[in-house]
């Protein structure tokens, strides 16, 4: 029953074409760049300079190719900020490391 289900998933990759994988892979990247944005908009209320960092981090990384070892850092650094106590101070950037 396993094997059937894997074969399920894999049926007709042999038969993909580098366009079509281009295709699929612009799409899920415009889907996924539209929900980073849409969750990075929700923050914005709650505190600013965190989303101020994560708008920059996609700009910057907007448009390349990204490894698995960004992909971690930016959603451990993503959970870290979703999970700021309400209590933690809400400074801009900018003043952060400032005396």
């Amino acid at each position: 029953m396993a094997e059937r289900d894997i074969r399920s998933k894999v049926d007709g990759v042999d038969r993909l074409t580098e366009r079509r994988l281009d295709e699929m892979l612009d799409k899920a990247a415009t889907v996924t760049k539209t929900q980073v944005t849409t969750a990075i908009s929700d923050l914005q209320s709650a505190n600013e300079g965190a989303a101020d960092i994560l708008r920059a981090l996609l700009i910057q990384v907007e448009g390349r190719l990204v490894d698995a070892d960004t992909v971690a850092a930016l959603e451990a650094a993503s959970y870290r900020l979703a999970n700021l106590d309400e209590h933690t101070p809400r400074e801009s950037p900018r003043s952060l490391g400032k005396s």
